[in-house]
């Protein structure tokens, strides 16, 4: 059994992780005051805590009170979090960014591509470290930034692009 933390407001995430064989979600952490209701649905139907948590010593709080954390997945999560931090899950963090690494490094990189008119985006799954965005690429699925929709159903669509891939980070 692979016992994972999710961090982020992408809410389908959690649900998509509980459906894996072998797989628990022993906690949802979020950052934003906006997420609660997500995170607190999500959090229900797991039957896992949820944590609002806005820095690294909470982020590490959470995770030495829950010894033995396999993986911890990220997507949409901002809180910079520093290499000791880092260190506690046996296997590490992955983050699903919503942009093209390294060009689109940072937060909102679909926002900005957008707002100028659309064009060439992606979805990157990376290790996380203590550099932002600047772990080594597990996988990335290109996606064109549609401006004729908004800016919404286009992360909707591009966070789509990682559930497939769910299965392959119990190899991780």
């Amino acid at each position: 059994m692979k016992d994972l933390i999710y961090l982020g407001n992408i809410w389908d995430y959690p649900s998509a992780l509980k459906r894996l064989p072998g797989c628990r979600v022993r906690a949802l952490l979020y950052e934003e005051e906006g997420d609660a209701d997500g995170a607190l649905r999500a959090a229900k139907a797991h039957g896992a805590p949820v944590f609002r948590v806005r820095t690294d010593a909470e982020v590490r709080m959470v995770l030495e009170e829950l010894p033995g954390i396999d993986l911890a997945v990220m997507a949409n999560f901002g809180v910079l979090l520093k290499a000791p931090t880092l260190a506690l899950p046996v296997s590490g963090f992955v983050n699903f960014h919503p942009g093209l690494l390294p060009e689109q490094a940072g937060r909102a990189p679909v926002s900005r591509v957008w707002a100028a008119g659309g064009g060439p985006s992606a979805l990157t799954v990376h290790r996380v470290t203590p550099e932002v965005d600047q772990g080594p690429v597990l996988w990335t699925f290109p996606y064109e930034i549609d401006p004729r929709i908004s800016l919404d159903q286009n992360l909707h669509l591009i966070y789509r692009l990682g559930t497939p891939i769910f299965p392959s980070l119990l190899a991780l």
